[in-house]
This record gives C-alpha cells, structure tokens and sequence, in this order.
C-alpha cells in the first residue's frame, strides 16, 4: 500500500513539474508573464498538495530540522534580495528568477520525500537536504548585493552575524546532534507543545535519543509531549513518563499518530503528519497501557528519564549479578536508578536479585496491564529476590529511596 501511494505521488509530481517548466517557457516567448506567473503558481500549489506537506515543509520550517529556524539570517537575506528582485523596474527578468527558483526548490522538495529516512546525520541538527536549498538563495543575495548602500550594509551585517554563529556552532570539533532536539524545538515541546506537530520519525527519535529506540511511543522526560500510535484499542500503548489515558476515536484507528499534551483533568489530543516513509513505526518495548494506579504513575514519574541510558548485554552482570531463567533483558540506568524491561516467554520460576548501593526500592509491574505485581526494598548488604511471573512482558524499576521528610 505505501508503494503504491508513493507510485501515485511521483506520476502526479512528474505531471506539475512538466507544467512548471512549460510556464517557464511560455514566460521567454511572451512579453505578457502574467499568464505563465499564474500557471507556475497553480502548478506549485498543486504538487504541494499532492505530497504530504508535512514531509516537504520539514526541510525548511521544523525547528529541528528545517532551512529557517537553522540558518535564519539566510531566510532574511533571501527575502530581502526577493523584494529587491520584485521592485525591478524590467520586471521581466525578476519574474524568471523567481519561476526559475520555484521550478528549483519544488523539484528538490519532491525529491526530498522520496527517501526513507529524513531524520538523519551529518550535520548539526538540521537536515542535509535543506542545505541543498541554500545555493536557491545566491540569486536574492546577488540582487541585493547590486541594491543600494542600505541593502548592502544589512548584507554585510547579516553576513557577519552569520560568521560569527558559524564558528561557535559549526567547528569541526562539535558533533552531529540528530537525536536530540535543538534548544528551540526542546522549548516549544515542553512550553507551547501545540505549537508543532513534527514528523513522527523526527519526534521519536529525538525524545528518545537512543539509536536502538526511536519508535512509538514516544515523549518527553517530563511528558509535556507525547507521540502515541493508533492499535485499534481505547488506550493502546503509552510512553512510561505519562498516565495512560483513552484517546478519542480518530486515535485510535491502527497506524493513526496523534500528539497528546496534558491539560487541567487529562489530555488534549492533536492528530499528528501520517509518514509512509516511517517503516515499522511501532516499539515492543518500554511502553505501558490499562488504568495504573495513581501510586504506580507517581513511581515511574520520579524516574529520571532524560538521563537514562542504554546498558550492553555484557554490563548486565552488573545489575543483576545473580538471576535465573529471566530471559532476554534490556536496561537502561542513571545515577541513583535503572529500569529493565524484560520479554517474555521466560521459564516458571525466574528470579533476579537487583545489585543497590544504597537504600533502595523495586517495583515489579505489568506494562501491558498498567498493574503493579511486587513492591519491596533493597539494601547494599543484603540479597533480595524478584519473582518473575512466566507468560508476560514485565518492566521493574529499582530507585533509590527518598528520605527526605
């Protein structure tokens, strides 16, 4: 189904940018260019339409990936050359300049969706393929560069502002950062999360900053915003930072993303960009569902999620240095907690003994039923095991006890 959708995709954005290019030609041979003008804008509007347009905005406005909120003295220098190329008394050759750039940036936002992966590396954060929209812009800076003596003075101040951000930002030393959110998407997700709906694969990869993650679903530590995914049940699955909750039926509909962001009394809910690119969407693990306690949201909110991180098999050892017949395990830890989810199937009458070093507790649940099985206390000196029910997913929790009054 999503070969054939993204099929259809291609034969109506071959057909639209046929008529770009025709609108183009017509402009060289009449000297009337409102008419071509008029048939290039139809023919834009049309193919953005067609494409998903959350998929072609993603490289120039998302705050994490986009052209704009990356290099945004770039997107006012452009305008401001685009206002100088349009106040041209021979407007003839300014309305080519910008059918030219149009015909440009509609192909390469097309091409932009054909690969798989659009939350990628390689750069700082923002998306490589909205680098290849940057040469677009040397037409506007060149018309503003011939303006007059305040044009090119914003120029050459746009410029030096520019220099200046690019050798903090973008020395060779500084790393990729494309599973983490930049500091303006961080602030909108936790402040104004509303405010942006991204590409799922961009939000999930970068709540959960884990390569071997990055699925649904997925929030933030403190769950201001989160990505749930439709299965066709009132609940479904929730990240472990937030209560469960029902969703309204247009979330629950398999394969349907929507965004939930607490209100006063429970969720507002927000249908999140479908993303046909985003194969296998869905995670098995670290997820819970059902109606949990309020004792039991309150245990996993006090979890330190944002600082969580992935444990290798071979450290597993470490954590539980004596267990039998748990079956395959994967932990995540920070400083004074960690959390293990463990699969099912596993034998009758498995057990581990969590390592503490210092005061702590356990809690052993039901991610798939929202319930707690065992609730007991751990000290440094003394072993204590965990029963591990047979037949079902569990996920424990060991955190230090607060014994603050």
């Amino acid at each position: 189904m999503v070969e054939e959708s993204l099929g259809r995709f291609r034969d109506e954005a071959q057909e639209r940018l046929m008529e770009l290019a025709q609108a183009i030609l017509a402009l060289e041979q009449a000297p009337d260019v409102t008419q071509p003008v008029q048939q290039a804008f139809r023919a834009a509007h049309s193919l953005k339409g067609e494409a998903r347009l959350a998929e072609l905005g993603a490289v120039v406005w998302d705050p994490n990936l986009g052209l704009v909120p990356g290099w945004p003295n770039l997107a006012l220098t452009t305008l401001l050359g685009l206002a100088v190329l349009l106040s041209r008394r021979d407007r003839r050759p300014g309305a080519m300049d910008v059918l030219c750039l149009l015909l440009a940036g509609a192909a390469l936002l097309f091409l932009f969706t054909q690969p798989g992966n659009m939350n990628h590396g390689g750069t700082r954060g923002m998306s490589r393929y909205a680098l290849w929209l940057a040469p677009l812009a040397l037409p506007c800076l060149a018309a503003l560069s011939r303006g007059g003596r305040v044009e090119r003075f914003l120029l050459a101040g746009l410029a030096a502002v520019s220099l200046a951000y690019g050798l903090g930002d973008y020395h060779p030393r500084m790393a990729e950062r494309y599973l983490t959110p930049t500091p303006v998407a961080e602030w909108i997700w936790t402040h104004v999360p509303g405010l942006d709906r991204p590409l799922p694969e961009v939000f999930a990869e970068r709540a959960w900053g884990f390569p071997p993650l990055g699925r649904v679903p997925a929030s933030t530590p403190a769950c201001e915003k989160a990505l749930l995914m439709g299965d066709g049940t009132p609940v479904g699955r929730w990240p472990l930072p937030c209560a469960p909750a029902e969703k309204p039926l247009p979330c629950r509909a398999p394969g349907v993303f929507c965004y939930a962001h607490p209100v006063p009394g429970g969720y507002s809910f927000a249908r999140g960009p479908a993303q046909p690119t985003f194969l296998d969407p869905l995670s098995p693990r670290w997820y819970w569902s059902g109606q949990p306690s309020p004792e039991l949201v309150h245990q996993l909110a006090g979890v330190p999620w944002k600082e969580l991180s992935i444990v290798a098999p071979a450290d597993e050892g470490v954590f539980f240095p004596r267990r039998e017949g748990a079956g395959r395990i994967q932990l995540r830890t920070a400083p004074g907690a960690y959390v293990a989810w463990f699969d099912s199937p596993r034998r009758p009458g498995a057990w581990v003994s969590p390592a503490v070093r210092e005061p702590s507790e356990a809690v052993l649940l039901d991610p798939h039923r929202g319930e707690g099985i065992s609730h007991i206390e751990l000290q440094p000196v003394s072993e204590r095991r965990v029963e591990l029910p047979a037949g079902r997913a569990l996920l424990l929790v060991v955190k230090a006890l607060d014994r603050r009054p």
